[in-house]
């Protein structure tokens, strides 16, 4: 879905997850004249390279998450880098904003030097828990045997007092955990600390010490790249003369412009 405007208006790509309520959408007019009232406004679509047919739900749902990779990351960067997305008035994609499984967009994001928020559409407790599975693995809580699975997991911060065996994926018992889904968690995390923002599905009252984890477990990899940026800043400035009221303050909104551990809520 696409929010356009001339080439001095924000161009806003919005990138929704293609579940099979999306196919729906697209198949209906009313939809698209709903929307049609709104100007600029364009709904496109991606291959997720399955069948029609396919239910794209259920356990078959991982199977998409293979296909976005092969089939809509080069379909959807083809059109990016073509202009195809862009506004009706011939302005750039500006800004993208994607669904947090739809992590791959960071990089194309980064080829065309805009920035990209994943916006995950469960709680941040959730994500956490995602998040954490390569640390689950590294202490040796999963795989484990599908037996008790009451049984409290403690090495995960901020859910010491509530997280059980069967509250994360089922993928990390034994006898169903996958290199596949081992791959595809260890690609997420990498993408989700490129992003330049996060957008959760929360406020900060209700799932504080769990924002307050992932903050600090992002900063880590991209407080490097930040740094750097606010580097170069400081140089642009000596040469070319400050476009702030101080040099202090321009290094200080560098550093927030592409700090992903921001995570904001509705």
């Amino acid at each position: 879905m696409v929010g356009s405007g001339c080439a001095s208006i924000p161009h806003v790509l919005v990138f929704p997850f293609p579940v099979h309520s999306h196919g729906r959408m697209d198949a209906s007019e009313g939809v698209r004249g709903r929307f049609a009232r709104y100007q600029g406004f364009r709904f496109e679509t991606v291959t997720d390279g399955l069948p029609r047919d396919h239910p794209r739900c259920g356990e078959r749902v991982r199977e998409m998450f293979h296909s976005t990779r092969t089939a809509t990351l080069p379909a959807f960067r083809e059109m990016i880098l073509s202009g195809r997305l862009g506004s009706a008035s011939g302005g750039l994609v500006t800004c993208i904003i994607a669904d947090g499984v739809m992590s791959f967009s960071v990089d194309v994001a980064k080829e065309i030097g805009v920035p990209c928020f994943l916006f995950r559409t469960v709680s941040a407790a959730c994500f956490w828990a995602y998040f954490s599975i390569p640390r689950l693995i590294d202490t040796g809580v999963i795989p484990f045997k599908p037996v008790d699975l009451d049984e409290p997991i403690s090495a995960i911060p901020a859910m010491e007092g509530f997280l059980r065996r069967r509250d994360i994926p089922s993928f990390c018992r034994s006898h169903e955990i996958t290199m596949e889904s081992l791959e595809f968690i260890s690609a997420e995390n990498q993408h989700n600390s490129k992003a330049d923002a996060m957008i959760f599905n929360t406020f900060e009252e209700l799932e504080s010490p769990v924002l307050s984890h992932i903050r600090q477990d992002l900063q880590k990899g991209t407080r490097e790249r930040a740094e750097k940026l606010a580097g170069v800043a400081a140089s642009s400035c000596k040469v070319g003369g400050e476009s702030y009221h101080s040099l202090e303050k321009l290094i200080e909104d560098v550093k927030d412009t592409v700090r992903g551990a921001y995570v904001r809520g509705p």
